[in-house]
């Protein structure tokens, strides 16, 4: 039994998934819910509640009167906004940005989780594919596996990342070697013990490709195609970028068989209208990290 696999075996050893944001799931997934509602229960956190303060108030997105209140930011922003602020700040929160190995850049590990996640709510929205909310935390949380090994296994993660900058292989192979799981392996595992939705375990699991055990396909394609995607605007690590093209991607047509309009997508103009929006998706990265 490897040490992974003796880590996986102590319950004890692993982080409690956010309460903040299971809570927050069960809250949206109503839809009953108000905007009253959900300023309410964003107001019982007080670090929550000024960042969406100052959100409300940023240059990107007021232009106008100054925003007071909570009740007043929750309406200003849309509900869109204000939940992926509160589920990237909850699941953010249980991760210090400063421990273990010194070969992951945690900020840049969040940029992308956020940006991926900030993508998909957008694809399954516009397109009409998936629930939003339930994208944002599956692309939020996609790559757990990576910041697990960082956190837990800061020496063997380490040389991991530099082995795989020498050129030494590819680094999900040299992962396999070292840890005897890839991360998103690690990850699902982990995933499994948080009793996890079925979907966003998948997600964890098959973000990297889709196989036989994959059910929610196209939950697992949104992700998948967000997090690559995502790297395309600049939000990778130096070993992970890889090309792009619409039609050759097997998550972007996995996402036509459930909506035969995206053959109509102009690839330039998807790409540029993404890149446009970067500006919002750096204010939603900064006021979702801590500090």
């Amino acid at each position: 039994m490897n040490k992974v696999d003796v880590f996986l075996n102590n319950i004890n050893n692993l982080p409690v998934f956010p309460r903040t944001a299971i809570e927050f799931l069960q809250l949206i997934k109503n839809k009953e819910t108000s905007l009253a509602e959900i300023g309410e229960y964003i107001s019982k956190d007080s670090t929550l509640s000024a960042k969406i303060l100052k959100l409300a108030n940023s240059p990107y997105y007021n232009r106008g009167r100054e925003i007071r209140s909570i009740k007043q930011a929750v309406v200003f922003l849309g509900s869109d906004i204000i939940k992926g602020i509160v589920l990237s700040l909850s699941i953010i929160r249980m991760f210090p940005m400063k421990v273990g190995g010194k070969e992951l850049d945690r900020t840049l590990f969040w940029n992308h989780s956020v940006a991926a996640a900030f993508i998909a709510s957008k694809l399954s929205k516009d397109f009409n594919l998936w629930v939003p909310d339930e994208a944002y935390t599956a692309g939020l949380v996609h790559d757990i596996g990576k910041l697990l090994y960082n956190q837990f296994f800061p020496e063997d993660y380490d040389s991991v990342v530099k082995r795989t900058l020498k050129g030494e292989g590819n680094y999900i192979e040299i992962e396999k070697e070292v840890f005897g799981y890839t991360h998103y392996e690690f990850g699902y595992k982990i995933a499994e013990k948080w009793n996890l939705p079925e979907g966003i375990k998948e997600v964890i699991r098959d973000h990297h490709g889709l196989t036989d055990k994959t059910n929610c396909k196209v939950l697992v394609a949104i992700v998948g195609f967000s997090n690559v995607f995502s790297k395309q605007i600049g939000y990778n690590f130096p070993w992970e970028f890889e090309p792009l093209t619409l039609k050759n991607n097997v998550f972007w047509n996995e996402m036509m068989k459930a909506n035969p309009g995206l053959k109509e997508i102009d690839e330039a103009f998807f790409t540029f209208q993404i890149r446009e929006m970067k500006d919002k998706i750096e204010e939603l990265i900064k006021e979702s990290m801590e500090g």
